[in-house]
């Protein structure tokens, strides 16, 4: 037997290799990477919120700074929680 009298051949190609198929992986990874974003905006949240309700403050100035990160925080998270639904839309689509 000579190895040069035999190839290997894949015939599922048109399956695979398509531009559907790539859209739907990079659109995974996509979601995946925005649901961490999520994950540890919510932790950071949660944080926040709990240094608000314990934390004694000198002025109201330091308070409202601390609400004003908690607010574009929970911002943050809306935005980032409407592009994983249009990911997910996409995917579904």
């Amino acid at each position: 037997l000579n190895n040069n009298n035999f190839k290997v051949v894949q015939i599922n190609s048109h399956l695979t290799a398509n531009d559907t198929a790539d859209k739907i992986k990079k659109l995974s990874a996509d979601k995946i990477n925005v649901e961490e974003k999520i994950k540890k905006l919510d932790e950071t949240i949660v944080k926040k919120r709990s240094e608000i309700s314990t934390k004694k403050y000198e002025s109201s100035i330091q308070q409202d700074k601390d609400k004003n990160e908690l607010n574009s925080l929970i911002t943050e998270r809306t935005s980032e929680t409407s592009l994983y639904n249009s990911i997910v839309n996409q995917i579904q689509s």
